[in-house]
């Protein structure tokens, strides 16, 4: 598709025009991602990504470097992606501009890398450009794009298509050198985010179509490629069992994680066909679903015997659709793991396999002889599609703004998901809207009752109105187990933000238990010192000399209001700086 092989006349099969062209989808690619320049970081991941990372804050350092090959933080082993997110940080500090410059940097890199793929495939030119205009232009990949915690996407992604090149070389030359290219580009990748294991499976196809070399042997030779992708699995399905996003098949049985895995096999298609409504946070759905299961399963079945039965006449049928089906298999629900049954960026890469069966198998169509006037139309017919798509991703990546936009919107269009409530609440909550946030959230309250995140937002924004009383009980209710004061609980919150340097909920959390309990040494000296990390000197002075007031020789209130009166540039009182 794009336009057809055989419309294409001498004097665009030049260099130059070439060139041109694939100038023009970059092109297309910056205007249609413009309004990302003045987009922000969102409250779902990125604070634990880069905003609140401690690590990352730091930019680039030995110690990070440590850290980030050592941990795994937030249930994922990928230390490539903390050093980009470290990068940026040396780079851009926290403007949020630059983080997303760089995320599409990766993401027209990506489209250039692809397109190398492609050209190395039996696949026409200008098929090959229209796929590449495909995954560069379509709204479905605006999450991965303006998302800056998933910039691990974007990286995994740029060493992927290297090591398919590396490999599709070996097969043809039988080189050492691309074999042990193709391995070095599949560790970064698997460096970079899990997703990267389905990696062997792609080769095995590429070994079906276009090498035509599958066999006992082609597959051994993948073993040090399996115990990689194997390993990682492991890794990486302990980590999320841990942290509980893996169910049991108690709570959840095989039945129903096969059949919403297979229902949205089917959504990811009509997605993509039909790219509206594109959220965050996507439901689990509730109604029809043994119909939709049923459906679900015929349509798949049928196209899978359609791409075995064109196996010999059309193999980029059975590839495309192996690709599609085979790279989503990790993130399907067949676990139960994750907050929603889908999210547009695992399509990232597993679509190209959909675009390849629409490209290549629509210029396969109009070869007939009987639809000549229609092929001589599918240039401005697929000048249209990418047209449509470049103003859909536009206005995606506005949605993208921040968390305001972006969730705001997300109930207008999935009133059913009550993550998207939730994070929409806190957003509110953080901007000083508390009571709308309160109706936010019982909106999500009514969507899932059992939401520990909503209650928790719920006491959040009735502490703010001074509702302390009604504000423990849904705390209580965050926290099932939680049987202390309230003076002590907002203490124990306010403890573990300031630990974590979150020091504005640090400052709330501790002068709500100083209303109850007002000559607490402790949460007054943690005040003041939340209060000196706000560098709000002066107030702190005032909270370590209510302390002293209570206990006039106690070490720790002398020693920092000497600190603190040091930074307001205040004369430090004797008592302060002999303990200093």
């Amino acid at each position: 598709m794009f336009f057809h092989d055989s419309l294409a006349g001498t004097s665009v099969q030049n260099r130059s025009n070439k060139l041109s062209l694939i100038l023009l989808i970059v092109v297309a690619v910056l205007a249609a991602y413009f309004p990302l320049r003045e987009n922000g970081f969102i409250n779902c991941d990125d604070p634990q990504y880069v905003t609140e990372n401690s690590y990352v804050l730091e930019g680039l350092t030995w110690e990070g470097f440590k850290w980030a090959f050592k941990t795994n933080f937030f249930f994922n082993y990928h230390p490539l992606t903390w050093l980009a997110h470290m990068s940026d940080v040396q780079m851009f500090a926290l403007n949020p501009a630059g983080h997303h410059m760089t995320s599409l940097i990766m993401h027209v890199l990506n489209t250039l890398l692809l397109l190398w793929f492609l050209r190395k495939m039996p696949i026409g030119l200008y098929q090959s450009l229209f796929v590449t205009a495909l995954f560069a232009l379509h709204p479905i990949n605006v999450e991965t794009v303006a998302w800056v915690s998933e910039k691990k996407n974007l990286l995994y992604t740029v060493f992927w298509f290297p090591s398919l090149v590396a490999y599709i070389n070996y097969g043809k030359y039988k080189k050492k050198k691309d074999y042990f290219l193709c391995l070095i580009f599949f560790i970064l990748s698997l460096l970079s985010k899990p997703m990267a294991v389905t990696l062997p499976f792609v080769l095995l196809l590429l070994d079906f179509w276009p090498l035509r070399r599958l066999s006992i042997l082609t597959i051994l030779e993948k073993i040090p490629f399996f115990i990689l992708s194997f390993s990682e699995s492991f890794i990486t399905f302990n980590l999320h069992t841990h942290g509980a996003a893996i169910s049991s098949l108690n709570a959840f049985p095989l039945s129903f994680r096969i059949g919403y895995s297979l229902v949205s096999y089917v959504n990811y298609i009509i997605n993509t066909i039909y790219p509206v409504n594109l959220v965050l946070f996507y439901p689990y759905p509730e109604n029809s679903l043994i119909m939709k299961f049923i459906l679900s399963s015929v349509l798949l079945l049928l196209v899978t015997l359609f791409a075995v039965r064109l196996r010999k006449t059309h193999p980029y049928f059975l590839f495309s659709w192996a690709w599609y089906l085979g790279l989503l298999l990790p993130v399907m629900r067949f676990f139960f793991s994750g907050r929603d049954p889908m999210s547009d960026r695992h399509v990232y890469i597993a679509n190209i396999g959909l675009f390849i069966i629409v490209s290549v198998g629509v210029s396969d169509l109009l070869k007939r002889p009987a639809l000549l006037k229609v092929k001589q139309l599918l240039p401005y017919l697929s000048l249209l599609i990418l047209a449509l798509f470049s103003i859909m991703t536009f206005k995606q990546v506005q949605r993208w703004k921040d968390s305001l936009t972006l969730f705001s919107y997300a109930v207008k269009v999935s009133p059913q998901s009550f993550q998207a409530y939730n994070n929409y609440g806190a957003e509110l909550i953080a901007l000083g809207r508390y009571k709308e946030a309160l109706e936010v959230t019982q909106k999500g309250l009514r969507v899932n009752p059992n939401s520990k995140e909503l209650y928790y937002n719920m006491g959040d924004a009735l502490t703010r109105l001074g509702r302390i009383d009604e504000a423990y009980d849904y705390f209580k209710l965050s926290s099932p187990n939680l049987s202390i004061s309230k003076d002590f609980y907002y203490k124990r919150e306010g403890l573990k933000y300031l630990k974590e340097k979150k020091y504005m909920q640090a400052v709330h959390f501790f002068s709500l238990s100083l209303r109850l309990k007002d000559n607490d040494i402790e949460c007054i000296n943690n005040l003041g010192i939340a209060l000196m990390g706000l560098e709000k000197f002066e107030d702190a002075v005032e909270m370590f000399t209510r302390g002293l007031t209570i206990n006039p020789k106690n070490y720790q209130l002398l020693h920092n209001r000497g600190l603190s009166l040091k930074k307001a540039g205040r004369p430090i009182p004797n008592s302060s700086q002999k303990d200093k």
